[in-house]
């Protein structure tokens, strides 16, 4: 029976290359769209095993029939595995992502609905458990829209949404943080890393700010108001005064 340094003896070099070639595994990165995964390639092993190449930018997850999985990264590998059937290959995209997000709607914790735009900053760091979440954008749009209501629900909006007098409101770095630390764990067990939460935007209820602006209004007109009565009383005040004097001088002359 001939065993593989038996046929490398035998082989020249220039026929063991055509050979070597003809046993690669070349899986190609063709995502679909705003997908991290390609659909999975069955291939077996021969006795001379294979060669497994992995574009840039992407890892491998090789199938055993056992139901373990062996990743690779980027390069080229000779699979020294069992020969036999039932193997498979993914193909997972591990280059740094960014998916932007339309405003993602929210109540305060006084009702006031609230708008906030986000940008995630995010990158398959585990490979092995990515495989199992195949549609994981729409994973993320909808974590993300999760994890935006869920802090709004927190905050009264004059914390998220500059109002005119209000107290100071949270950062957009502030604000970033704490939803970018709910989506890290939220997308732990899939193999995801969210790297950043960036706030693009961040509207309130006009209804609310209506009122506050009104309010406002009113509060300087008002001021306005008693700065003129002030000064209108101080003016009356003075004008006492001078008329006291002028009748004191013209007493003075009559005498």
């Amino acid at each position: 029976m001939w065993t593989v340094p038996d046929l490398r003896k035998s082989l020249h070099l220039d026929q063991i290359i055509p050979m070597l070639e003809q046993f690669s595994i070349k899986p190609q990165a063709n995502f679909v769209d705003d997908e991290i995964i390609c659909p999975a390639i069955e291939f077996d092993i021969p006795v001379l095993g294979r060669t497994l190449y992995v574009p840039r930018g992407t890892s491998a997850v090789v199938h055993l029939p056992e139901g373990r999985n062996i990743t690779y990264n980027a390069g080229a590998y000779y699979l020294n595995l069992p020969p036999q059937r039932g193997y498979a290959v993914t193909l997972v995209d591990v280059c740094p992502k960014d998916t932007p997000l339309p405003p993602i709607k929210g109540q305060t914790s006084d009702a006031w609905d609230t708008f906030l735009s986000v940008k995630v900053f995010w990158q398959v760091t585990r490979p092995e458990k990515a495989v199992g979440s195949p549609n994981f954008a729409h994973l993320l749009r909808d974590g993300a829209r999760s994890e935006v209501a869920d802090f709004l629900r927190t905050m009264p909006m004059e914390r998220v949404i500059l109002t005119p007098g209000g107290p100071a409101t949270l950062s957009n770095q502030q604000i970033g943080r704490i939803i970018r630390n709910n989506l890290r764990e939220r997308f732990i067990s899939f193999g995801i890393s969210i790297i950043e939460v960036l706030i693009i935007d961040r509207i309130g209820d006009k209804r609310c700010l209506d009122i506050i602006n009104n309010v406002v209004i009113k509060s300087k007109t008002i001021e306005a108001e008693l700065i003129l009565e002030e000064k209108k009383n101080q003016l009356e005040t003075k004008q006492i005064g001078l008329d006291g004097l002028l009748r004191v001088s013209r007493h003075k002359n009559d005498l």
